[in-house]
């Protein structure tokens, strides 16, 4: 096992089961079945009724008899692969709604999650697949990245931040696990004094607007590691834009902010961490034991086989040891050919299986006889590592194969690149160490911005018609000492990728030059952009050839109709949206309404969805009609957010539900309008502004308690206490709840909260300092705590 599943996991199956019941007898709506299923790593394919699992592998690091549970999985639910991802994880695909839980269950029991494969959580956290085994080590970081894992997964502010994180470690200083492209990425570094560390770089990311790492931290001792996540996932919660899914990355609240104001408030809360169990955690991870193979003292006399060593296979520091990388065609690893290498493997050792950044797979810690009968196995089947080099580096996400957001089908182009490139001849060792990454989309799952050769899918034109079509990206650059990206230089046709693909490289062959980045800036980027123009020139008309009009491998002429929303940020919010939806709906029907049945659906829908929209943002998970109107009374009429006047239409929706009186229309409908309003009101982190500009929720946006605070408290009298229990309620929506009590109250008024010992008591109160309030006592109670604060 390379991480521990968190204690409360069998619980969160049970009620993911739950769940699924009530989306199907449709009790649970569907965008709210979308926010829990999707930060538990369950995606909708492109197919409706069709579902994707992905599979945490921390560092990509897997045992063989995982590996094994997990193809057989594969073979009895869904297609019979296996995928591998560019984050060195799997996927399973085309499983239906009622296999997920038998398969997660099974996960499980071999130590293994889906929890976090999606949503606004910690994903799976990527590091240097030969970290251990190289001389270009400046130490291994595995056992750190364990560590980091073993932690996060077990908290719940995990699992409920306003937009994926994603993290990565290096142990090699020209970073190899694209540390500098991440929301947080770690490269080893040993200072002066001998003492290991990590250069720490935040707020990097691809796909759009994509940005580079800024560095945070020149120098971080190890042990420092979990203050770092513990900071930026703080930071993260208290100012990441909820709003807006399309703005809320690390790097763009970085630019929001700006490098001091972010900074400024990272360091506050970094130099307030507490460690917990930090050094049990590394120690348990550093003193991990893995059964190893011995040094073989045989010797292989074989051709073949000293052939395909060459290619293949990789002497480690570990003398008698090897690494082998076997190359996975499109990143699927088809059932047969996983049990094939679990059963060569198998009595090798532990710790031999990692997945790496380009789809394919490294079997390290191999002696000479373990390599030959893995030699032996592979080549009885004629599979795997049985191609050029090139061929194994070519990487694409799955495209409109399977994904909503896909424009173009690149597993389909993948195979025609191939074959055009062995037709032509255009193989060999120069080769072997570009990277081409195809992306179905522009947002950059195949990481075609950190490739030699990148292309993003898009839609163009020709004479009127949609045509699939490819971006062009030359030259990314990633390393410690400078990092750039792939520049778009041009467009091409998705039937004409493989023909430029091959012109392209023959240049660079001819150009004599060993670099390719040497070979682009001596001319290979106009090479490029004339080989992309002339075969945009002739491109045919549907006329012609109707071949254009279709995309690789797919049936139906070319179009982006069937594209759907994209799940990657689903979560707690999206009703908001839905609700909002509603509102402008239903206000539209009424307005131009006469039959009173309708009338009277159309008016409780809207008063529905406007008592129901903003109720997330304090703190309110409802689940029937009337908790939502008790809910929306006590959380916006009591406050002041909406008038007392609404009072009797709420009361009137609360008893004649779709029978409500038409008279109440223009009561429904100045009550939507309230509440889009407020909605146009709120802030990104979810405060509200009432009509004379005061915000709701947050009095001090500075974010960090200070003097400025202390100034605007007014001293009052009254101590009068509110009790409130919030012991079994997560973060952050502990805090949103805290948050709303405090901001119902008058200055010195006392709130009394009891809260779950670990996450719970470590954020709270951190965040209720950071608004300005007082910690007036912290007291624990058998196994929860006792927090008294007075509102500043």
């Amino acid at each position: 096992m390379f991480y521990t599943t968190p204690d409360n996991l069998e619980t969160e199956i049970n009620e993911l089961e739950k769940s699924i019941s009530a989306f199907k007898d449709g009790s649970l709506h569907p965008v709210q079945f979308r926010g829990i299923r999707v930060p538990f790593g369950i995606y909708e394919q492109r197919e409706d009724d069709t579902y994707m699992l992905r599979i945490r592998c921390t560092g990509g690091a897997i045992t063989a008899p995982q590996l094994r549970r997990v193809g057989e999985l594969a073979q009895q639910y869904g297609r019979p692969y296996t995928h591998i991802t560019t984050r060195q994880e799997l996927q399973l695909h085309d499983v239906e709604l009622d296999s997920i839980t038998p398969i997660i269950r099974e996960l499980y029991k071999v130590g293994l999650s889906t929890r976090g494969g999606g949503g606004s959580t910690i994903r799976n956290i990527i590091s240097s697949y030969d970290s251990g085994t190289t001389d270009k080590d400046v130490f291994d970081v595995f056992p750190y990245v364990v560590a980091l894992t073993n932690r996060l997964i077990t908290e719940g502010d995990s699992w409920t931040l306003p937009r994926k994180l994603k993290f990565s470690f290096s142990s090699d200083p020209k970073d190899n696990a694209n540390a500098l492209v991440q929301d947080l990425g770690f490269i080893a570094k040993i200072d002066e004094d001998g003492n290991k560390g990590f250069i720490v770089y935040v707020a990097g990311g691809m796909g759009r607007r994509a940005r580079p790492g800024k560095v945070i931290h020149e120098f971080l001792p190890v042990e420092q590691m979990f203050a770092v996540t513990y900071a930026l996932k703080n930071l993260f919660h208290a100012y990441g834009n909820r709003k807006n899914k399309h703005s809320n990355r690390l790097r763009f609240l970085w630019e929001e902010l700006g490098e001091e104001l972010f900074c400024k408030y990272y360091f506050a809360e970094f130099y307030s961490y507490r460690p917990a169990d930090d050094q049990q955690l590394l120690n348990d991870a550093l003193t991990a034991t893995y059964n190893l193979a011995q040094p073989s003292a045989i010797k292989i006399e074989n051709f073949e086989f000293d052939q395909w060593c060459e290619e293949y296979v990789t002497e480690q520091k570990q003398t008698g040891l090897y690494s082998v990388k076997i190359p996975v065609v499109l990143g699927d690893f088809y059932n047969d050919d996983i049990q094939v290498v679990a059963d060569a493997i198998e009595g090798s050792g532990d710790d031999l299986i990692r997945f790496t950044m380009d789809q394919n797979i490294v079997v390290r810690n191999l002696n000479l006889e373990g390599l030959f009968k893995l030699y032996q196995a592979i080549q009885a089947r004629d599979i795997l590592a049985a191609t050029p080099q090139l061929f194994g580096n070519i990487i694409s996400c799955t495209g409109a194969d399977t994904c909503k957001l896909g424009i173009c089908l690149p597993k389909g182009l993948m195979p025609h690149i191939q074959e055009r490139l062995a037709k032509d001849g255009v193989i060999g060792a120069t080769l072997n160490k570009l990277k081409i990454n195809i992306s179905g989309c522009s947002n950059g799952c195949g990481q075609h911005l950190a490739a030699d050769i990148g292309f993003s899918g898009r839609a163009k034109r020709k004479d009127g018609i949609s045509i699939p079509a490819y971006n062009i990206f030359l030259g990314a650059n990633i390393n410690a000492s400078e990092t750039e990206f792939a520049q778009e230089i041009s467009w091409i046709h998705s039937r004409d990728v493989p023909a430029f693909t091959s012109k392209f490289l023959k240049e660079y062959l001819a150009s004599g030059k060993d670099e390719f980045l040497d070979f682009l800036a001596v001319g290979g980027l106009e090479k490029a952009r004339t080989i992309a123009e002339e075969l945009q020139e002739n491109i045919p008309s549907f006329e012609d050839d109707k071949n254009y009009y279709f995309d690789w491998s797919s049936k139906e002429i070319f179009s982006t109709v069937k594209m759907g929303q994209g799940e990657c940020s689903a979560g707690l919010f999206d009703m908001i949206d839905v609700d909002r939806k509603i509102i402008i709906q239903k206000t539209a029907e009424l307005e131009g309404t006469v039959d009173k049945d309708i009338a009277s659906k159309a008016i409780y829908a809207l008063v529905l969805s406007s008592a129901r929209m903003l109720l997330v943002t304090r703190g309110v998970d409802a689940s029937s009609d009337d908790k939502i109107f008790n809910a929306f009374k006590s959380g916006f009429i009591d406050t002041g957010l909406v008038d007392k006047s609404f009072i009797a239409l709420i009361d009137v929706a609360k008893v004649y539900a779709e029978k409500v009186a038409e008279s109440y229309k223009d009561d429904a409908l100045a009550l939507g309008q309230r509440l889009l309003k407020l909605y146009d009101t709120m802030d990104n982190t979810f405060n509200f502004k009432t009509e004379s500009e005061q915000v709701i929720g947050q009095e001090d946006k500075s974010g960090l308690a200070d003097s400025s605070a202390e100034a605007k408290t007014e001293t009052v009298e009254s101590k009068t206490i509110k009790s409130k229990d919030y012991r079994g309620v997560g973060c952050p929506m502990n805090f949103v709840k805290t948050k709303i009590d405090l901001a119902t109250m008058k200055t010195g008024e006392q709130l009394e909260i009891l809260l779950d010992d670990g996450a719970p008591i470590d954020n709270v109160p951190r965040s209720v300092l950071a608004e300005g309030h007082k910690i007036v006592s912290q007291d624990k109670i058998d196994d929860f705590w006792k927090v008294l604060i007075e509102k500043g």
